[in-house]
């Protein structure tokens, strides 16, 4: 890498770091994207076996309408690479702790999204439970941008721990969402982020596929490096800088 020059260096491979790098190559800035693994995508990786992809775990793109990566795509030029399969129907589980009985409903699923009736049946809400899922879930819609500010150092357990008196149902729902969107347990999950995603499930409608899979799309970003005469480094090429704990 001696006598090579770069504006800028993105330090991992996944969507984040991608989209980064992809951005800034469109915009001509000379950039290097630098991943150990022997390919980009991070945790949301689709791999390949015996001519079939495989995701390796549940991915669903968030909103329908409007998500960050139309956006990006747009600006790189690709719109057509995305490829989205809206969902039209939906077979949700869920398994109360301490039972080990699931119950499972088929919803139908719009792009205008959901009252969320279907969820609460499915829990087994009773009326009082019901209006109160209703009220904090609506409260976390209609936070203005300027009070989600105000969350970012707090997390989801802490701002359900503030607003009082959640059904466990709806806990136990939020925590399972704090690990599929942002990978962090519900203790750790900045509120704000977290309820960022809730605000676009209820306002620009459910979540949606992507042919070829999530890690396909992410490959497109790759490409998209590659073709602005970047690279990305591989295991053998990965620099880290050495901390207290090396000696």
């Amino acid at each position: 890498m001696s006598g090579v020059d770069h504006d800028v260096i993105v330090v991992g491979g996944g969507p984040g770091g991608l989209a980064c790098a992809a951005r800034l190559a469109h915009w001509g800035v000379r950039v290097l994207l630098l991943e150990r693994n022997d390919r980009t995508g991070g945790k949301a990786v689709t791999v390949e076996r015996d001519g079939f992809r495989y995701e390796l775990g549940p991915k669903l793109q968030v909103p329908m309408r409007g998500p960050a990566f139309a956006e990006l795509f747009d600006e790189l030029g690709i719109p057509d690479r995305l490829r989205q399969v809206m969902l039209t129907r939906a077979r949700i589980c869920y398994r109360p702790a301490g039972e080990t009985e699931y119950r499972a409903l088929v919803n139908e699923v719009t792009d205008e999204g959901s009252d969320g009736s279907e969820m609460f049946d499915l829990w087994g809400l009773d009326e009082a439970q019901r209006a109160r899922a209703v009220e904090i879930m609506a409260g976390m819609v209609l936070l203005a941008p300027e009070q989600l500010d105000g969350l970012d150092g707090v997390t989801m357990e802490e701002y359900l721990a503030k607003v009082g008196d959640v059904p466990e149902a709806l806990y136990q729902y939020l925590g399972m969402h704090a690990n599929a969107s942002l990978a962090e347990p519900i203790d750790r999950v900045s509120a704000s982020e977290q309820i960022k995603i809730m605000q676009q499930l209820a306002l620009q409608g459910g979540g949606g596929l992507l042919r070829g899979g999530f890690g396909r799309m992410l490959d497109d970003l790759a490409e998209a490096v590659r073709e602005k005469g970047e690279r990305s480094a591989p295991a053998s090429r990965w620099r880290r800088s050495r901390s207290p704990a090396d000696g």
